[in-house]
């Protein structure tokens, strides 16, 4: 279920009620976890069952809101203007799935916490930090890949992120 809650000065404040169809028991102890656009709550103990029931529920979530992705880019049917048959887009053009080194970030001037931008060309890789524009490459390579198989079409996914323009909570 979904509940929508404002923030507070006093910070964001669950319901009872939203607790307990969570399956929380009165003053149970709970857990967050802060993650890039999201927090996390569960239950600070739980039984085998419990946590895949918690897991399922996530794996849920992150379907229903890919959903809202998959409206907002539309089918790679040529319709993005980009195609005249073949997508013009290329391996290289998504997300590369590696760590910097510490050392080589801070030797390309990489800040701890800075998107890597990763380009390749003829003369090798490039790797520097991102330029604040948002594109393909910042989708972690999972994303882009369940994405992909969906259908999605990355010229429209480009544009769209491109734009930061709000596709969630309209």
């Amino acid at each position: 279920m979904k509940f929508e809650k404002g923030n507070t000065a006093n910070g964001i404040n669950i319901p009872p009620a939203a607790l307990k169809l969570s399956g929380f028991e009165s003053r149970e102890p709970a857990e967050y976890h802060t993650a890039a656009n999201a927090v996390v709550v569960v239950k600070k103990n739980m039984t085998a069952l419990e946590l895949i029931q918690a897991v399922w529920s996530l794996i849920c979530l992150s379907e229903r809101l890919t959903q809202k992705l998959i409206v907002h880019c539309g089918n790679c049917e040529g319709q993005c203007g980009s195609c005249d048959g073949e997508c013009p887009y290329h391996w290289s053009d998504f997300a590369v799935d590696f760590s910097l080194p510490e050392d080589a970030r801070e030797l390309g001037g990489i800040s701890e916490h800075g998107v890597t931008h990763v380009e390749f060309h003829e003369d090798g890789i490039h790797i520097c930090e991102s330029n604040g524009e948002s594109g393909l490459w910042d989708v972690p390579l999972p994303v882009m890949e369940s994405l992909l198989l969906s259908g999605v079409c990355p010229a429209s996914l480009e544009i769209l992120l491109k734009s930061g323009e709000a596709v969630y909570g309209e």
